[in-house]
């Protein structure tokens, strides 16, 4: 992938990217409380859905240009093989804490407090249906997905992250793979 498809290259993309990190900052230092027993489902129809890259892949981006350095990162979701416009749905109840449609990285994305400390993110959506706020069950439309922000193509990238709720240090907070947390039944 083009560096510039990745890094930040010019002084509105810099200035672009640090406005979502603090949007998505002050998204993840709130927190809503318990909302219901976890009982997860996929945030789109999981059958017939293929993966385009699991949790935990690590990536190397190579630059094009000499004026790029090569990054590499661990993957912290799963990319989901969807076309563009596919409902994107609740995977459990929840409070939207932050919903935009054009973060630096992720394009439209839209942060799902779950409680207990866990936050759904649902990335590179086309169409955002939801704002901060919103109560949601489970099921409920998000959006649609798409191709936006840092992506080589349309997919639905997922993610879960789990903040500890007992410190206000975020930088405890770990992302979890959202395929396991799938094989949860909720308590009798």
């Amino acid at each position: 992938m083009e560096c510039g498809k990745i890094a930040p290259q010019n002084p509105a993309d810099k200035r672009k990217a640090e406005i979502a990190w603090v949007k998505k900052d002050n998204a993840l230092k709130s927190f809503n409380g318990p909302q219901q027993a976890y009982a997860m489902q996929g945030p789109v129809k999981l059958a017939g859905v293929s993966y385009s890259s699991s949790y935990g892949a690590t990536r190397t981006y190579v630059p094009k240009t000499k004026d790029c350095e090569p990054t590499t990162n661990v993957h912290n979701g799963t990319d989901l093989a969807v076309g563009t416009g596919t409902d994107i749905i609740a995977p459990m109840a929840g409070t939207v804490i932050l919903a935009d449609p054009d973060l630096f990285y992720e394009g439209g994305a839209v942060f799902l407090d779950l409680g207990r400390g866990l936050v759904s993110v649902t990335m590179h959506m086309s169409r955002i249906d939801v704002k901060a706020g919103d109560v949601i069950k489970q099921g409920d439309l998000l959006g649609l997905s798409g191709a936006t922000g840092r992506v080589t193509g349309p997919h639905l990238h997922w993610g879960i992250k789990y903040r500890n709720v007992f410190s206000d240090d975020r930088g405890t907070d770990i992302w979890l793979d959202p395929m396991l947390l799938m094989s949860l039944k909720a308590p009798a």
